[in-house]
């Protein structure tokens, strides 16, 4: 799982345009490494379609590691609403309650 999750976080460098020097915060915390971008993205309106999409790919990445945190899938409820994903965002935001 731990080597996933490296693959991932390169990938999300990639789609965030990190730096290889954020690989510190991605070994020590992947699941942060991949939610605090996404909700820095999708918690405010009037982002950019682009963008939006960006931080539900990274949002699916952090509920792949964590999967029952209820703040890591409301990340991905809210990801899901900004991306028009309506009936996914109402079932993931119901695990949240």
């Amino acid at each position: 799982m731990l080597k996933f999750a490296l693959a991932l976080g390169i990938s999300a460098e990639w789609l965030t345009g990190q730096s290889s020097s954020s690989s510190a915060v991605r070994r020590s915390n992947p699941v942060q490494f991949f939610n605090s971008p996404a909700w820095s993205t999708v918690r405010f309106a009037g982002g950019s379609p682009q963008d939006y999409e960006t931080a539900f790919v990274l949002a699916e990445c952090a509920v792949l590691l964590a999967p029952r945190d209820f703040l890591i899938l409301n990340t991905l409820g809210v990801a899901q609403f900004r991306t028009g994903r309506y009936s996914e965002a109402r079932e993931t935001l119901k695990k949240t309650t």
